[in-house]
C-alpha cells in the first residue's frame, strides 16, 4: 500500500515487519525498515538510486538475505548491526558505494560473492566467529571478496574449512594470508588471483590440493608455507604464474615427495624442509 510518499511492505505474522520506501522523481532513494530478524531476498536489489537504508527499529535483526541489495550502486552504507550473524549470497554485489570498515562481531557465515564489486569496502579482519565464506553460493557464485581492492585481510578465522574459487580475485591491498589454523581442504581456482600485494601464504596441513591459477599474478609473493606432509595436488604449474617465488617451505622429512611429485618439480630449487612445531 502507498502511505504518502512512502511504498509500505507488510507480511504475515503476528507483529509483521515493515519497509517503508521513499520514492523521489519516481526512483526508491531510501528505505527504513521495522521489525524485521531477517530481510528478504532481493528486498532492493538492482534499486539503483538506492542511498541509504534505516534498521535503527529492527533491535533483533540476525541475517540479510541472498540478494537484499544486490546492484544497489549507489547505497552508502559504513556499518551494519551487531545482531547480524548471516549474510546471504550476492547480498551487496556491486555496492561499489559502501565503505564498511569491520563485520559484525558475532557474524557467523558470509554467502557467495556477498561482497563481490565492493571497491570502498575496507576490512582488516574478519571477525572470528565467521565458519563459512561460501554461505548458500553456488559453485559459479563463490568470489565472496571478489574485486574489494581496499580490504586487508591477513588471516582467516579457524573455524571456516571451504574457500571459494575466485574468492580473494583482484583484492590488491591484502598483504599476506594466513590459513594455518583453519582445516581448508582445497586452494580453489583464481582464489587469490591478482592479489598483487601479498608477500607470503601460510596453508595448512589439511590442504589436499591446489587449482590452476589460484595463485596467479600474485607479484610480490615470495614465501609460501604448505604444513602438509603430503604434497597436495599441484592442478598446474600456472598457479604460480607470474609469480618471482624464493621459497616453498614444507615440513621436515617431505623435501623428497615435494621435489618429485607431478608439477612441484617445477619448483625442485625453491623447496627447503621447515620445522613448522
Amino acid at each position: 500500500m502507498i502511505v504518502g510518499n512512502a511504498i509500505v511492505l507488510q507480511s504475515i505474522g503476528v507483529y509483521p515487519p515493515v519497509a517503508e520506501w521513499t520514492v523521489t522523481s519516481g526512483n526508491i532513494t531510501s528505505v527504513k525498515c521495522t521489525g524485521f530478524r531477517k530481510l528478504p531476498t532481493a528486498l532492493c536489489s538492482y534499486k539503483t538510486k538506492l542511498a541509504s537504508i534505516d534498521l535503527s527499529e529492527c533491535p533483533n535483526i540476525e541475517e540479510i538475505g541472498d540478494e537484499v541489495f544486490y546492484h544497489c550502486t549507489a547505497l552508502q552504507l559504513s556499518s551494519l548491526p551487531a545482531t547480524i550473524k548471516k549474510i546471504g549470497y550476492w547480498a551487496f554485489r556491486d555496492c561499489g558505494a559502501i565503505t564498511l570498515s569491520s563485520l559484525p562481531p558475532s557474524l557467523e557465515k558470509i554467502g557467495g560473492d556477498a561482497f563481490r564489486n565492493c571497491s570502498n569496502i575496507t576490512l582488516s579482519s574478519l571477525p572470528s566467529t565467521v565458519s563459512s565464506l561460501t554461505y548458500g553460493g553456488s559453485s559459479y557464485s563463490l568470489g565472496t571478496f571478489y574485486g574489494c581492492s581496499k580490504i586487508t585481510i591477513s588471516q582467516i578465522p579457524s573455524g571456516v574449512s571451504a574457500l571459494g574459487q575466485s574468492m580473494f580475485y583482484g583484492c590488491t591491498s591484502i598483504p599476506s594470508m594466513d590459513l594455518s589454523t583453519t582445516a581448508v581442504s582445497a586452494i580453489p581456482s583464481q582464489c587469490f588471483y591478482n592479489c598483487k600485494a601479498m608477500t607470503y601464504v601460510d596453508l595448512p596441513s589439511t590442504v589436499t590440493s591446489i587449482a590452476a591459477q589460484a595463485f596467479r599474478n600474485c607479484t610480490a609473493l615470495k614465501t609460501v608455507y604448505c604444513r602438509s606432509i603430503t604434497p597436495p595436488t599441484l592442478a598446474n604449474t600456472n598457479a604460480f604464474q607470474a609469480v618471482d617465488l624464493l621459497h616453498i617451505y614444507v615440513p621436515v622429512g617431505s623435501a623428497n615427495a615435494y621435489k618429485t611429485a607431478t608439477n612441484w618439480s617445477s619448483f625442485a630449487s625453491l623447496i627447503e624442509e621447515y620445522n613448522f612445531t
